[in-house]
């Protein structure tokens, strides 16, 4: 199974991943890393502080080469 690193950058720094994950493929890296930023969000919201939506999730392979890079904002839906 292939190994994949989920970084965090945010405006509190960078957040990084030094164990990795091993996961079936990139769809289910993906799929971590958004509910990673759902996690942090709602923790930031819990502790009254302001989301930025701009803040990243980045997924890396084995060899630490970045693979995507996902803001925060694809982790939710906004509705008016």
């Amino acid at each position: 199974m292939p190994r994949f690193y989920i970084n965090v950058r945010n405006g509190m720094g960078y957040s990084h991943d030094a164990e990795g994950r091993d996961l079936p493929d990139l769809e289910t890296a993906r799929n971590e890393a958004l509910e990673g930023a759902r996690e942090l969000m709602a923790a930031e919201l819990r502790e009254g502080r302001t989301l930025r939506l701009s803040d990243t999730v980045e997924i890396e392979d084995a060899d630490r080469r970045q693979l995507l890079i996902l803001p925060f904002r694809e982790a939710v839906r906004i509705e008016n």
